[in-house]
Parts: C-alpha cells; sequence; structure tokens
C-alpha cells in the first residue's frame, strides 16, 4: 500500500513537472497579459486626456464637418463625367486610354525641366474625342465653387466621395494641361491646372488615409506641372500655400488613431485603447519632428509581443507604426514638391523685375519639412537650379528643376 502511495505521489508530482515545463510560460504570459490589462485599463482615461491635450479633440473635429449632401458643383459634375470620359456614380471599368494617359503624365513628372513632351497617340485620341466634355468640366471647375460631396459618416470611414473618379479626371486634366502647353496653349494650360487643383481641393480634408493618398498624388503631379508650364507666377504661389498635406495627414491620423476601439467597452477594449493610443502619441510626436532622412519605426516582432505580454493596442501600435511613418514621409514628399514649386515661380518673379535669373533669393535655403536645405544657384551658362541634397532626390519624383527660360 505504502509503495503504491509513493508510485501515485512520483506519478502525479511528474505529472505536474510536466504541465509546469510544457503550459508554464502559457500560464506566465497569460498572468502577465491579465495583470497588464487591469492597470492599463485604470490608466484610459489619462491616456485619453493626454492625447487630446496633445493633438486636440478629435470628436469635435468630426463635429465642426456636419453630414452633408453634394453642392451644385460636385451634383452638375457627377452629370459631366461621362462627357469626360469619367463616371462619378458607381463603378466602372476604366477604359484601355487610362494607362496610356497615367505613363504619360508619369514620365512628364520626372522631367526636371524643359518644355511639355508631346503626347502619345492613344493620349491625343481621347483628349480630342472627349474636347466637348473636358471643356464643359473645366468650365465648371474655374468658375463655379469647389466641389463638396456628400457625407453621413465623418469617422475613420471615407465619407461618400467618389474617390477614384477625382483621381482618374485629374489624370485626364494633367494629360490636358501637358499637351496643351506642347501645343503652344499656355491659357488652355493653364485652365485645365486650375480645373484640376480644385477637383483635388474637394478631397483635401477627407478624413480617411485613402482619400489623403490620393490627394497628395494629384498634388505631386500638379505642383511638377506648375513649375513647367509658362502661368501666372503671383497667382499660383499664393494657391500653393493653400494645402497642408502635413496638417492634413496628421489630422486624418488622429481621428483614425483616436476611434479605434471606440464602440466597445469591456476592460479588454480600454486596456487596448490606453496602451494604444499612449504608443501612438508618443511615436507622433517623435515623427513629426523626426529629420525626413532619418528612420524612426522598427520592424514588429511577434516574438517580442508574446514574451513581454503586449495587449492587443500594444500590438496593433507596432504594427501601425511603419505604415504611419510612410504616410508622413509621403505627406512630407508632397509638401516639398509644392515648396519647389513656390521656389521656382519665386525666382521666375524675381526674372521678370530683374531680366535675368537673380544671383540669389532670401530665405529659400530654408524648409518646414524637418532636415531638408534649399539649394539655389546660377551657372556661368545661365541654367538657374533650385533643388535639395541628393541623398533626399529618391523620395519620388525629383526634386530639382532647371531652367534658361
Amino acid at each position: 500500500m505504502k509503495r503504491a502511495v509513493i508510485v501515485l505521489g512520483l506519478v502525479i508530482a511528474g505529472v505536474a513537472v510536466w504541465g509546469l515545463v510544457t503550459y508554464g510560460p502559457n500560464l506566465r504570459w497569460y498572468l502577465r497579459v491579465r495583470w497588464r490589462a487591469i492597470a492599463a485599463s485604470r490608466r484610459e482615461p489619462a491616456a485619453l486626456e493626454a492625447w487630446r491635450n496633445e493633438f486636440g479633440d478629435p470628436a469635435a473635429t468630426l463635429a465642426a464637418s456636419p453630414a452633408h449632401g453634394d453642392n451644385a458643383t460636385a451634383a452638375r459634375l457627377r452629370a459631366l463625367g461621362p462627357g469626360a470620359g469619367v463616371n462619378f456614380n458607381g463603378p466602372a471599368e476604366p477604359p484601355p486610354s487610362t494607362r496610356a494617359i497615367a505613363d504619360y503624365v508619369s514620365v512628364e513628372e520626372m522631367k526636371t525641366g524643359g518644355p511639355s513632351g508631346a503626347p502619345p497617340e492613344a493620349v491625343r485620341s481621347y483628349l480630342d474625342a472627349h474636347k466637348p466634355g473636358l471643356d464643359t468640366v473645366v468650365d465648371l471647375l474655374t468658375q463655379a465653387e469647389t466641389p463638396s460631396w456628400r457625407t453621413s459618416d465623418l469617422g475613420f470611414r471615407h465619407p461618400d466621395i467618389p474617390l477614384l473618379a477625382i483621381r482618374e479626371l485629374n489624370g485626364v486634366l494633367a494629360a490636358e494641361a501637358l499637351t496643351d502647353s506642347s501645343r503652344g496653349r499656355d491659357a488652355e494650360a493653364e485652365r485645365a491646372l486650375l480645373a484640376s487643383w480644385q477637383l483635388t481641393a474637394s478631397t483635401r480634408d477627407c478624413p480617411s488615409v485613402l482619400g489623403q493618398s490620393l490627394a497628395e498624388q494629384s498634388l505631386t503631379v500638379q505642383a511638377i506641372i506648375a513649375r513647367r508650364l509658362a502661368i501666372d507666377a503671383a497667382s499660383w504661389r499664393v494657391r500653393l500655400r493653400e494645402p497642408d498635406a502635413l496638417a492634413s495627414m496628421m489630422r486624418t491620423i488622429v481621428i483614425h488613431d483616436s476611434q479605434m476601439w471606440s464602440t466597445v467597452d469591456s476592460q479588454t477594449a480600454r486596456a487596448a485603447r490606453a496602451d494604444y493610443l499612449d504608443l501612438e502619441r508618443a511615436f507622433w510626436v517623435k515623427l513629426r519632428n523626426l529629420p525626413v532622412t532619418a528612420q524612426l519605426a522598427g520592424s514588429f516582432s511577434e516574438a517580442d509581443a508574446r514574451r513581454d505580454g503586449w495587449s492587443v493596442g500594444a500590438v496593433a501600435a507596432a504594427i501601425a507604426q511603419a505604415e504611419d511613418e510612410r504616410a508622413w514621409r509621403s505627406a512630407e514628399s508632397v509638401a516639398l514638391q509644392i515648396e519647389l514649386s513656390d521656389r521656382v515661380l519665386e525666382a521666375r518673379q524675381l526674372k521678370a523685375q530683374l531680366g535675368r535669373w537673380p544671383a540669389a533669393i532670401p530665405n529659400i535655403e530654408t524648409s518646414r519639412v524637418a532636415g531638408v536645405h534649399w539649394n539655389y544657384g546660377v551657372g556661368s551658362d545661365g541654367l538657374m537650379s533650385v533643388g535639395v541634397s541628393p541623398t533626399l532626390q529618391g523620395m519620388g519624383p525629383p526634386l530639382r528643376f532647371e531652367s534658361r527660360e
């Protein structure tokens, strides 16, 4: 009997040891997660308050833009879109010329100066075939108020803005401006560019990362075209100061981040929200002041998260930060393209006054993007150039412009 008890005890002890070895790490991980969840859930009110103190109240930002329907310009544009080859009222198969138009615009935006190149046959045929409809759209966008699209939900889900149709029409208008310029029709080219500018203005307040990304793509093309066309420098310098890509992206991210887990009220959700807001707030404070050449976000490690007992919110923040940094760098790239065009147009204004390129431009070196220094010079052959250091030339289209005219 005594021997049986001893054997049974040894079996129980063996099972216990085996269980600790096999499931001990999981048990310790579970206890860490639960303990941290309790502490984080108690921290949620302070995390929300710290977020509002740093970035403002997202609810107030959303309340300032109440739900509304299309204004008259947007409604009219939906009706006129098919005449320009663009459907604003639902998904449609893009025409075969869409790729040719995108390629034409892409080639032109990679140039650092010189006249606009002639369009390929597919682009020319498309523009000629849709000229009456395009002229009507350009008239509307250059003479009426900026389109304002219907919306019923200004949360992180984007409102009812026809983003894809806007992107498609912007591509057509950019091709139209470049084509008119290549044909020597400077006034028509500037009107097409202005129409594209007004169309993009209707998306600047879209509270979604997708909406901001599409707006940034259009702003980049418009800024590049603006410095290559013969346009009114004074009025366009005023326009170029209107959009603030950095502020728009920050506003969008703040609204998006603040609403994570906002519809769920449980201890787990409160803990996730507290960790997510604290980590994202610290990340954005560092990122917005970080030189454009530096990198802040690391790679997410599932092993680290499991070992340290991260909450769902901490995991989500770690995963989001790499994408957040890419979005911020993209906004910085747009800001730099706009700055470059402003500097080129300022140089042209001074040239018109002096009869030659100025030897220097006051304060041209400074930038609102951290870590950026602009260089301006005029060579002995009369070639004017404005650009940033070569280390930044990989940020999309060239951040350099050259001209003798």
